[in-house]
């Protein structure tokens, strides 16, 4: 591994490392915590090895695999691959993790985005395998030598300098053994404001340009996360190319063609949560009246819809001033006059659920 010779070393090496962090939106707390542990390994010290764990959107692929090329400017050999890719190739790539974890002279990072399927239920015998030798990896007990999967030796594991990562939407699914022994990172929510640059990354991939008021409506489905945002504007493009239009003019009703076709409702609504709106516009009622209204819907679901109506919501820089669309009176929640006033304009939009 590199080492400092000098603060010039030092300096040049953390623009560096910084640098694989640059185009990454949001996350600071994270981003710092692993350049730390990135410099850290570059004056000899301890690497981390994180769980990252996020919903689907939340960029915790990306913020995975810059921690993979920081580690690779200070001399580490990395592998970024998820589960599917191992079987796919079956023993080729194990073959390739294996002369990784046996060269003794070699320092590496396994990244494993997609980690919990590792663990899963059914899983091929080289995930078996890989899932053993994060386990013994994490294991600050074990200090190398052989890995056995049941009765057979799987391989000769030189524990120094070793990095697994994992990246996961799924933590239940991870075992508490190696959780616990991980750093875990919970990924926060995008910003309106990340989303809205996030968005902007989007369009001009797509080829689109699309105008203030109707980048805030995308924007503003997002959720805390990037994916709705990426089925809109490929759902925009789709559009426009059958419509022979140009591609550079996307307006607001445009985007609510994309969200009626995509069964998606303004500020990222589901269909049930823009029921339960409906609902209590005219009859107010407690966490089991609602849970009692919709028969056959999951209870965890529904006090999460609940919590996201009644939020406030955020203004341009970030401060939470407006009215949320769910409010709580003398017979429980109710829909507020913010709330009926998104009804309606969501039925004049041609909406509906």
């Amino acid at each position: 591994m590199t080492t400092a010779n000098n603060k010039s070393d030092y300096k040049l090496t953390l623009s560096k490392v910084e640098g694989c962090f640059k185009e990454i939106i949001g996350m600071e707390q994270e981003k710092t915590e692993l350049i730390r542990s990135v410099m850290s390994g570059f004056n000899g010290g301890e690497l981390v090895s994180p769980l990252l764990l996020a919903e689907a959107g939340k960029g915790k692929s990306r913020l995975l695999k810059a921690y993979g090329e920081a580690l690779e400017i200070i001399g580490l050999t990395v592998l970024f691959f998820q589960p599917i890719d191992v079987r796919k190739s079956g023993e080729e790539m194990w073959a390739q993790m294996l002369n990784i974890i046996c060269e003794q002279r070699q320092n590496y990072a396994l990244l494993i985005d997609e980690g919990h399927e590792l663990f899963q239920t059914g899983a091929t015998v080289q995930l078996q395998k890989i899932a053993v030798l994060v386990n013994k990896a994490l294991d600050g007990n074990f200090k190398g030598g052989t890995i056995r999967l049941g009765d057979n030796i799987i391989a000769e594991f030189n524990r120094q300098n070793c990095v697994i990562a994992l990246a996961t939407n799924f933590p239940g699914r991870i075992p508490k053994a190696i959780a616990s022994r991980a750093m875990t990172m919970v990924l926060p929510d995008y910003t309106k404001k990340d989303l809205q640059h996030i968005l902007q990354g989007m369009a001009k991939r797509a080829g689109l340009s699309i105008t203030a008021n109707a980048a805030k409506i995308v924007a503003n489905c997002g959720r805390g996360t990037a994916r709705p945002m990426e089925q809109i504007v490929r759902q925009l493009g789709i559009q426009l190319n059958s419509a022979e239009k140009v591609r550079s003019d996307v307006k607001e009703e445009d985007v609510l063609e994309a969200l009626r076709s995509l069964q998606m409702f303004p500020r990222g609504l589901t269909v049930g949560e823009m029921r339960i709106l409906q609902q209590l516009a005219t009859n107010p009622a407690t966490d089991r009246q609602i849970t009692a209204m919709f028969p056959g819907s999951d209870a965890a679901t529904l006090r999460a819809s609940r919590a996201y109506l009644s939020l406030n919501t955020e203004n341009k820089d970030g401060e939470l001033t407006d009215s949320p669309f769910l409010g709580f009176g003398k017979g429980g929640y109710v829909t507020t006059e913010k709330g009926k006033r998104f009804l309606k304009t969501c039925k004049e939009a041609g909406f509906s659920w």
